[in-house]
């Protein structure tokens, strides 16, 4: 049976891909980014973008900030994911559908 991708489908097959995409997100980047805090730090110490004064409020500040931050990056990734991988789906079965 031929059957056209309605927009609607579309959007929600493309909600799908973006709830993976922030799953995987989640999974995987946060964690990477909690444990290379402390790396990125002394990166920006050693190639004398922050000074000695401003290195060490960043190791006694501690991981307070850089969750914070986490948590803030996953909410504002997940809504664009989502959003943008919806918007992605509707215009695809919008073009590509039979006609």
């Amino acid at each position: 049976e031929d059957r056209t991708l309605t927009p609607g489908e579309g959007a929600l097959t493309g909600l799908g891909a973006g709830g993976v995409a922030s799953a995987i997100y989640v999974f995987l980047g946060v964690p990477i980014n909690l444990l290379l805090n402390k790396v990125y730090i002394e990166l920006l110490y050693e190639a004398d973008v922050i000074g000695y004064y401003d290195y060490q409020n960043m190791l006694d500040q501690g991981m307070g900030p850089v969750i914070v931050q986490t948590l803030i990056g996953v909410v504002v990734f997940v809504v664009l994911a989502l959003g943008f991988s919806a918007l992605g789906g509707l215009a695809g079965a919008a073009i590509f559908k039979k006609k």
